[in-house]
């Protein structure tokens, strides 16, 4: 019975991963080269985040970020083609009680703020 669940939740995790896969795709390709894009996609993990961030600054060069919302907040990662976006996280977790890091084009974190709206103004209206 044990290994019957292992397999059955194997292949549900692979499965899971394919179709995120396609919807990470499907929303890079609707990005003009430099433009903005942050999109929130339920019921991602740390990981998840992070491929979706990825996908979306590889067809674009403007800001990305992937947002999910969880029990605690909001689970972000910000990445900029060729940018350094360390500032910006830093400013986000300041203005709406986050934590995170990382390196200049990939910064991921979480924020105790769940109001998407805020988070996304933040992040549309941010300068240096």
């Amino acid at each position: 019975a044990v290994h019957r669940v292992y397999d059955e939740y194997t292949a549900l995790k692979f499965a899971h991963f394919g179709l995120c896969s396609q919807l990470f795709d499907t929303l890079a390709a609707q990005l003009g080269p430099d433009e903005t894009a942050i999109r929130t996609v339920p019921g991602l993990d740390p990981d998840g985040l992070h491929h979706l961030a990825a996908r979306l600054s590889e067809a674009t060069t403007g800001l990305c970020a992937a947002l999910t919302p969880s029990e605690k907040g909001t689970g972000y990662c910000i990445a900029r083609s060729g940018g350094d976006v360390r500032a910006l996280t830093k400013a986000l977790n300041t203005a709406l009680n986050g934590r995170g890091g990382g390196k200049p084009g990939f910064c991921q974190g979480s924020l105790a703020c769940t109001d998407f709206a805020d988070v996304q103004n933040f992040l549309v209206n941010y300068h240096e």
